[in-house]
């Protein structure tokens, strides 16, 4: 029940980055018009959104592995645990500093958390799941 469970949630993780890091390395002025933010034609802003969209891309890609190979399950959990939660309490540090931003960013923060916070509970429980599966 638990790995089921598991596969569950690295999946979504997993395909919810490729999907955004996928967006904004194909079309980032799209990406970010849908929140509002006008990149322009600055190919030096494009190049420097660019790169961190890679990293979610690939971090995406090792998550979703962590649900076929299960050496890599932890890893994966951890990756998609410190990914999210790391993002959320950015945006949460932005808000405090800088205000509000627009309802999508918000909705953003919340959806990071939540999964963010699924991943942890799953990462402090790993050691069940890893019996399960044995």
């Amino acid at each position: 029940m638990l790995w089921s469970l598991i596969k569950i949630i690295l999946f979504v993780a997993g395909l919810l980055l490729i999907l955004v890091g996928l967006q904004i390395t194909l079309s980032p002025v799209e990406f970010y018009a849908g929140s509002g933010i006008e990149l322009g034609p600055d190919v030096s802003l494009h190049n420097e959104i660019k790169a961190p969209a890679g990293f979610l891309l690939t971090a995406g890609v090792i998550i979703l592995a962590g649900i076929f190979l299960r050496h890599l399950t932890y890893t994966a959990t951890l990756l998609a645990t410190v990914l999210y939660l790391s993002y959320a309490a950015a945006r949460l540090v932005s808000i405090l500093l800088d205000g509000i931003p627009v309802t999508g960013l918000i909705q953003a923060a919340v959806l990071e958390t939540v999964v963010g916070l699924t991943c942890l509970a799953v990462l402090l429980r790993y050691r069940l799941v890893a019996e399960e599966v044995r």
